[in-house]
């Protein structure tokens, strides 16, 4: 049927992106598309030669928007899917209120998209990781340059096994949602095995027990590359299974369930860790709380000041630190990385060399006893 007035709307469209689109194109502001109920359904358009011009120009437009933000419009309900292959150069998309169930053309943008944000709008991770939502698919393959993602604020229970489809991404916001972890489920505890290359990860306001690591693989699965670790807002009584996450520098655990000093004895294994949020646990109402949680932290000073709760140490806390930590060996404190310097690498070699012969030393010694 005929849509009286369309191709004002298109012509209209047509010179204000002539006037302004460059910074949509530029990655400057993505455009910005709605769920009215004209864009759902198909119309029979009539239009004349002069209003080819302006059609070859938006179609031109949509394929090399590099940005799109998906929102609802002023419709109260869905009157059919919402196709988004057009948009063959997109690389970020961002989806708020809208069901990814409605949407199509998620499969075309796979091996493309870099960053996407989905809102209120999946209650699963396969919903959109392996369906491609409204596309409907139901053979896994990976997104190869989704680096940034962030699914928080939607109906997640759990991290099912469609993160493995994720192996380029760096940060992961999965906060705000119903997340759920307990030591005695393995099963979908294991699934977190494949965020060991995950940068930045929140999951905070969920409804987590327990560190995502299963107690029994704490050495076998790592997260070497993860650096910031928000798990504020859940139910942690303790920090089992942080040593997995050995190279943390960012950890917040505020406002959890951990009541006593001896559950922060973990975080010895954080040598990198430079700043600790324990806000809200009911430990801090423990007597000297800060100068015990300055002793329990990994004994070696950083190059960047320590922060607790947000406040630096102090010079009188500083010697504080690490003082109930188990003693280390001497090589903790000549660095990982070789210098160029020739007497570093020298005093590296003694202290390789004179650690079997203390040993067999004192072995000896045991059995003259």
């Amino acid at each position: 049927m005929p849509y009286h007035g369309g191709h004002e709307l298109m012509v209209k469209l047509s010179t204000l992106l002539h006037l302004h689109g460059d910074p949509i194109l530029r990655q400057g502001e993505p455009a910005q598309g709605t769920n009215d109920r004209g864009t759902n359904q198909q119309r029979e358009v009539h239009i004349s030669y002069r209003d080819k011009a302006a059609i070859t120009f938006l179609l031109d437009f949509l394929r090399r928007t590099p940005s799109l933000r998906l929102v609802p419009g002023a419709c109260s309900h869905f009157d059919g899917l919402v196709n988004i292959s057009c948009f063959r150069a997109l690389q970020v998309l961002e989806i708020k209120k809208v069901p990814v169930g409605f949407i199509r053309g998620f499969q075309s943008l796979r091996p493309q998209l870099k960053t996407l944000i989905c809102k209120k709008s999946l209650i699963s991770l396969n919903e959109v990781l392996v369906h491609c939502g409204g596309d409907l698919l139901n053979a896994p393959s990976a997104w190869p340059h989704l680096k940034n993602v962030d699914f928080s604020y939607n109906g997640i229970v759990q991290l099912d096994n469609s993160v493995k489809l994720l192996p380029a991404v760096k940060i992961l916001n999965l906060s705000h949602n119903n997340i759920h972890t307990a030591q005695d489920d393995n099963e979908s505890l294991c699934n977190w095995q494949y965020l060991s290359d995950v940068q930045h990860l929140n999951v905070g306001f969920n409804q987590m027990d327990c560190i995502p690591v299963p107690l029994a693989q704490v050495g076998l699965i790592t997260f070497q590359n993860m650096t910031t670790l928000l798990l504020k807002n859940n139910n942690l009584q303790n920090l089992k299974g942080l040593q997995a996450f050995s190279k943390l520098r960012f950890l917040d655990v505020s406002f959890n369930c951990i009541a006593s000093l001896s559950e922060l004895t973990p975080l010895a294994f954080l040598h990198d860790l430079i700043s600790l949020n324990l806000q809200g646990n009911p430990v801090v109402f423990c007597p000297f709380y800060r100068r015990a949680t300055i002793a329990c932290l990994y004994p070696i000073p950083r190059v960047e000041p320590i922060k607790i709760d947000e406040k630096p140490l102090d010079s009188e806390e500083q010697v504080l630190l690490g003082r109930n930590v188990y003693p280390v060996s001497m090589l903790s404190y000549i660095p990982e990385t070789p210098l160029p310097h020739p007497r570093v690498r020298a005093i590296r070699k003694v202290a390789t060399e004179d650690l079997p012969e203390s040993s067999e030393s004192q072995e000896e010694s045991d059995s003259n006893a």
